[in-house]
């Protein structure tokens, strides 16, 4: 009971705050936002929209509730909405998720300090925003009214950063920015643990991802476009190099303690393999599997044949 006499008196607080002429919005107008997903590309917009067809949207939802199924004409038609449109002001929206109070300016953009409480998936979310002329600058969420933060977000120019919070001790977790944010497809998306470290990073410009241990090491590197992947061991030690070569052969490299021991090629037409065998990281002999003559050719690290035999099975290399 404290607790709930906390909360609404600092709800009336800041509902005080916004100024007496806070003009209060119907039921049919809520925030565009997902407290779990709506940051996960990195974006700066949020909107205040109206449900066109309410009473339709709630008949919906009831048939819902009740395991009914309504027409596809029923669900298009009941989730319509239009962004809201309104004059210089300050405002407070009240559905049954959400209680939003936010500024308008001249333009009728979001602006200003605004706050959030809503509720989803049976959690209830706080949230402080920062909006410039309709652009999210800041976001804080709490996991209650006046708690410790368990996220921020910080906007500045084409940089989007995300920091993640302990829920119990408050202590930063991890951290997540992503640079060229205006432009997902090439952008740069880097994740840091809680100590600051690299864990993660995707460069979708290049299309490369790399991961690393916690103790800064590489761990792995893919490159979607070359199609070239390098897996490291904790130490920073290659373990495994795939990739495609200049004429199209597809390649993998196995590695022990840093030093190749064997490396497999296969020709884009699948017509032979090369296997070469490796000692000390030096090359010991290797041989070629011709499926379309249906051999094995053995030679040494000069190059000689050693042996040309006769493969015992019909095909390809399983």
């Amino acid at each position: 009971m404290k607790k709930l006499f906390t909360f609404l008196t600092l709800l009336l607080i800041n509902i005080f705050s916004f100024g007496q002429e806070t003009k209060e919005l119907s039921k049919k107008h809520f925030l565009d936002f997902n407290n779990l997903e709506h940051f996960d590309k990195g974006t700066d917009i949020l909107e205040v929209k109206e449900r066109v067809n309410y009473e339709l949207y709630l008949k919906v939802e009831e048939d819902y509730n009740r395991f009914k199924h309504p027409s596809e004409e029923e669900k298009k038609k009941a989730y319509e909405t239009k962004p809201l449109i309104c004059e210089k002001g300050e405002y407070v929206l009240n559905n049954e998720f959400q209680k939003f109070h936010f500024k308008v300016d001249e333009n009728g953009f979001l602006s200003g300090s605004a706050n959030l409480v809503q509720t989803e998936r049976g959690y209830t979310y706080y949230w402080n925003f920062d909006f410039d002329a309709g652009k999210l600058k800041y976001a804080e969420l709490k996991k209650d009214f006046a708690g410790k933060p368990v996220r921020k977000v910080d906007i500045k120019d084409s940089i989007f950063v995300m920091q993640f919070f302990d829920m119990n001790t408050g202590a930063p977790s991890s951290k997540r920015i992503i640079k060229n944010f205006k432009d997902y497809n090439n952008s740069i998306e880097i994740i840091y643990d809680e100590r600051e470290n690299i864990i993660r990073e995707e460069n979708r410009l290049l299309k490369t991802k790399k991961t690393f241990y916690k103790n800064g090491k590489p761990e792995s590197y893919h490159n979607s476009l070359t199609k070239e992947s390098i897996e490291y061991d904790d130490t920073g030690r290659i373990t495994q190099h795939f990739y495609t070569t200049k004429d199209k052969k597809r390649c993998n490299e196995v590695y022990e303690n840093g030093l190749i021991i064997n490396k497999k090629c296969r020709n884009s037409d699948e017509s032979q393999m090369a296997q070469y065998y490796y000692t000390n990281g030096k090359l010991e002999k290797y041989e070629i599997i011709d499926y379309v003559k249906n051999e094995t050719r053995k030679y040494n690290k000069n190059n000689k044949l050693l042996s040309n035999e006769k493969n015992i099975y019909k095909g390809k290399e399983q």
